[in-house]
């Protein structure tokens, strides 16, 4: 699974044009890097993500994500603040029970 992950990587990375950002592509490379647990790598993108579509909040919620992991607590409270701001459904999808 991994070595399809660092495969999947590898090709975003060869497709990646950093003068036109393509949402779809730059998440992606960012939700490889953390599956691949290059946690730094995988916030800077995510960094680049939220700086090129602020308004996505899928971009916030894996920052969020990156630097709860990274142990960057306040930064991830206020990431996770600005998805909910942007997207208060998250908020209630994650309030529901997983389970029956």
């Amino acid at each position: 699974m991994m070595h399809a992950v660092a495969r999947a990587l590898e090709l975003l990375l060869e497709l990646r044009d950093p003068a036109s950002e393509d949402a779809d592509l730059l998440f992606n490379i960012g939700v490889c890097e953390r599956e691949l647990n290059h946690l730094e790598d995988a916030a800077h993108f995510f960094d680049i993500y939220t700086a090129r579509f602020p308004d996505h909040p899928e971009g916030w919620t894996s920052l969020a994500e990156c630097r709860l992991q990274l142990k960057q607590h306040r930064d991830a409270i206020a990431l996770t603040d600005r998805a909910i701001a942007l997207a208060p459904s998250l908020l209630q999808r994650s309030a529901r029970p997983r389970y029956s």
